[in-house]
């Protein structure tokens, strides 16, 4: 896997070509220290990010709606389509956006079924975003995510262990002949 700093290279290829730097304008000095935080992302930095977020390869694949093969190259700096490279841009700023924890903790409630009675993966893996949709989505599974992620450091930082697993470590299979 790449880290942010193998993300950089230069490749012309039409109409292939390696991710972009992408630059957000801000006139307002108030928002000064929100247009640095996505002043100068790749997009293999965007993936990156997902990765260190917690998202599986296949889960990344899906949003894109491309093969996890595709991912991993572009990890390693592979070149990109255009639409694929929007695709993961849009994803990136609408999960940024509204984002209270971390993707894994998010990634765990994407099957449950929501309001309008589609589920967050079903709505990244549509042709087309439905920007809208997801935006309401997320607002529904962010403190979900976040209620999750809290008890789940609460456990581990009593440093809870199961008094069973610790009893019987081994397991005897009885041999059947």
């Amino acid at each position: 896997m790449a880290t942010l700093s193998e993300c950089i290279s230069i490749n012309s290829n039409e109409p292939l070509y390696t991710p972009v730097t992408l630059f957000r304008s801000s006139t307002s000095t108030n928002d000064f220290t929100s247009a640095l935080k996505d002043l100068s992302v790749t997009t293999c930095e965007i993936l990156s990010w997902f990765r260190n977020e917690g998202l599986p390869i296949s889960a990344i694949a899906d949003m894109a709606r491309v093969e996890r093969k595709s991912v991993y190259a572009w990890l390693d700096n592979g070149p990109i389509r255009k639409h694929n490279q929007e695709r993961i841009e849009q994803l990136y700023h609408l999960f940024l956006k509204s984002k209270q924890t971390d993707l894994l903790s998010l990634y765990r409630f994407w099957n449950r079924q929501l309001a309008n009675g589609k589920s967050l993966n079903a709505l990244l893996k549509e042709e087309k975003l439905n920007t809208h949709a997801i935006e309401l989505a997320l607002s529904q599974l962010w403190p979900l995510a976040k209620k999750t992620k809290k008890i789940s450091e609460k456990n581990h930082s009593k440093n809870q262990k199961n008094p069973f697993m610790e009893e019987f470590r081994e397991v005897y299979i009885a041999d059947e002949s």
